[in-house]
């Protein structure tokens, strides 16, 4: 299977799943996701943790690479989701349309609006099953709002 690209509507924000490894039936592997199910970040691949921002701006983009580094797959419909901290964003998910085997990576982006005040801001998202179950580590967007840089 070639590796997919899922774009959502809303916002821009997007899902897009990266595989160099050879697919591995699904029938080879646990068909039970449970809290053993692991995420990696990778990396920050937008912006670093405590960006400065300017005053005024509007929008970013926080884009994660993230790794199931599980011994299940990632079923269709999973989410990330926002669980936490601060909200500045018009969304409250992310879709994964497809399924993620082991060892795929994953590169997630989620837009967000600027808050409009000086301080500093973070989000905490997870990822989530579609019945609600989560698992991996945190994901966040921080970032400092600065009248001047």
């Amino acid at each position: 299977c070639p590796p997919a690209l899922s774009k959502l509507s809303r916002q821009g924000s997007k899902i897009r799943i990266k595989s160099e490894k050879s697919r591995r039936s699904p029938y080879n592997l646990p068909t039970k996701l449970d809290r053993r199910a692991l995420s990696m970040q990778l990396k920050d691949t937008s912006m670093p943790s405590r960006i400065s921002i300017p005053l005024g701006s509007k929008s970013k983009t926080q884009v994660w690479l993230v790794r199931n580094d599980g011994p299940c797959f990632w079923p269709a419909k999973t989410r990330v989701s926002y669980v936490g901290g601060d909200k500045f964003h018009d969304i409250d998910h992310v879709l994964v349309e497809e399924q993620v085997y082991p060892g795929d990576e994953v590169e997630v982006s989620v837009n967000f609006n600027i808050p409009p005040t000086c301080g500093r801001f973070t989000s905490y998202w997870r990822f989530a099953t579609d019945d609600g179950m989560r698992f991996g580590k945190r994901l966040l967007i921080d970032i400092v709002v600065t009248d001047s840089l």
